[in-house]
């Protein structure tokens, strides 16, 4: 760290801070100007950019996946894109109808 100029630095602990007690979170920007809540949000939004793009390699196999020609490619993301909208979808679906109130 002590190489690397005009960087925040955030650490974010789960429970109180103690000497001994280890960070959770670290988070380091270059933008000065930025406050320490648009940082935390930026990065809220990263990071479902991230695990979204982790979870389209991995659970949908396009980590495995070997085309040679770009028109092959085209339609293998069109299809990985439609599949994972969809179940996009469906989870939003899920979710609603469980906050819904249920009788009883």
């Amino acid at each position: 760290m002590s190489d690397i100029e005009n960087v925040k630095l955030l650490l974010s602990w789960k429970d109180e801070y103690t000497a001994s007690s280890k960070p959770q979170v670290c988070l380091l920007c270059t933008d000065l100007s930025l406050d320490l809540v648009t940082i935390q949000r930026y990065y809220h939004v990263r990071w479902n950019i991230e695990t979204g793009y982790r979870d389209f390699k991995e659970l949908l196999g396009f980590d495995q996946y070997q085309l040679l020609s770009f028109h092959g490619i085209e339609r293998f993301w069109a299809i990985q894109f439609l599949t994972q909208n969809f179940l996009e979808c469906q989870r939003q679906e899920w979710m609603k109808a469980d906050a819904k109130p249920h009788a009883g």
